[in-house]
C-alpha cells in the first residue's frame, strides 16, 4: 500500500481543515481508551500502533459505496485488444464487443464490487482526528474521559511512512466508476497498487453524521500484521483524559513515558485535560498547542 500519495492530492484539505501546525509539523491525534491488562501501553513499549479493517469499524456504512459502469458503448476496438492482449480482425470486433458489454453488465459489475469490498476486509486502517480537544472523541473513543490521547507530529514535508490522510463525509455513498482497461488492471494487480482513486471512494468516505471527528486514516500492508511499527520521533505527546484518575496508572503511565524517552532518544511530556470553569470546552495546561483558556 502506497501509503504517502502526492502531498498535494491532500493540501487543499489540509488547508480547509485549519489542522495544528507550525512551521515543520502538522499534528495529529489519536484517543484511545486503557485495557484492564494495560496492553495498550504497547503502543509505547513495542513502538506499535493497532489498526483494523474497515469491516470491523463501529459504522455499519463506513467504506460502502456505489459501483457506476462507465457507458461501454464507447469501447473502441483498441481498448479491447488491450485487454485480451491480442489483435482482433473487425468481424471478431463487432461480434467480441457484444460479448464483453453483455458480460461486462451481467457478470463482470457484481465481481467488481465483490472485489473492492473485500477491500474492507483487507487493508489495515488505523485512524487519526485533528478534533483534540473535541469532548464526543473523549466520551467515544477514550473510555468517557478515561484514557489517553497521543499527539503525533508529521513532517510537512511528508517524509514519514506514517501518513494520514483526510476522509470526506457525504450524505450520499460515493460513486467508483471503472473503465474495462481499469477493472482488467484492478484484478490482475495486487492491493498495494489500488488505483488511489478506487482507495479514496472504497476506503475514506462516510456518513456525514460523522464530520464532527475531523478523521484521518494512514494504511497498512495486506501482508502486514494489525500492530505495525511507527517512527518514535513522531510522538510528540501524551494527554491523560479529565477522568484518567487512578494513581497507580498514572504511575505506570510515567514509568513507561519515562523509559520510551530514554529508549529513543526523545523528549515526550505527559499532560493533563482540564475542564473549562466556564462553558462546554476542554484544554490542556501548559500545553504548546492545546492550551487554549
Amino acid at each position: 500500500m502506497t501509503t504517502n500519495p502526492l502531498p498535494e492530492i491532500f493540501a487543499e484539505k489540509y488547508s480547509k481543515d485549519h489542522l495544528i501546525q507550525d512551521d515543520e509539523y502538522y499534528y495529529f491525534y489519536k484517543h484511545i481508551s486503557i485495557d484492564a491488562d494495560n496492553l495498550v501501553f504497547g503502543i509505547f513499549n513495542n513502538t506499535q500502533l493497532k489498526y483494523n479493517y474497515a469491516d470491523n469499524f463501529n459504522d455499519p456504512y463506513d467504506s460502502l459505496f456505489k459501483l457506476d459502469l462507465i457507458n461501454l458503448d464507447n469501447l473502441t476496438k483498441d481498448d479491447f485488444e488491450s485487454i485480451i492482449e491480442k489483435p482482433v480482425n473487425n468481424a471478431e470486433w463487432k461480434a467480441g464487443k457484444k460479448i464483453i458489454i453483455k458480460k461486462f453488465k451481467e457478470i463482470y459489475k457484481p465481481i467488481l464490487k465483490k472485489e473492492i469490498n473485500t477491500l474492507r476486509k483487507k487493508i489495515p486502517i488505523t485512524c487519526f482526528n485533528s478534533n483534540p480537544l473535541n469532548i464526543l472523541m473523549w466520551s467515544h473513543y477514550a473510555d468517557h474521559h478515561k484514557g489517553l490521547m497521543l499527539e503525533f507530529k508529521i513532517p510537512k514535508d511528508f517524509s514519514e511512512s506514517l501518513i494520514p490522510i483526510p476522509v470526506s463525509y457525504s450524505n450520499t455513498f460515493p460513486v467508483i466508476q471503472m473503465s474495462l482497461a481499469e477493472l482488467k488492471k484492478f484484478t490482475e494487480s495486487n492491493t498495494n497498487d489500488i488505483n488511489f482513486d478506487v482507495l479514496e471512494k472504497a476506503l475514506l468516505r462516510k456518513s456525514d453524521c460523522w464530520f464532527y471527528e475531523n478523521e484521518y486514516r494512514a494504511f497498512g500492508s495486506e501482508d502486514d500484521s494489525l500492530l505495525i511499527k511507527y517512527n518514535p520521533s513522531t510522538l510528540s505527546s501524551v494527554i491523560t483524559g479529565t477522568k484518567f484518575g487512578s494513581t497507580n496508572k498514572l504511575k505506570l503511565l510515567k514509568e513507561t513515558i519515562s523509559l520510551f524517552n530514554k529508549t529513543n532518544k526523545t523528549k515526550v511530556k505527559i499532560y493533563d485535560a482540564k475542564l473549562m470553569d466556564d462553558r462546554y470546552e476542554l484544554y490542556v495546561d501548559q500545553h504548546p498547542r492545546l492550551n487554549k483558556k
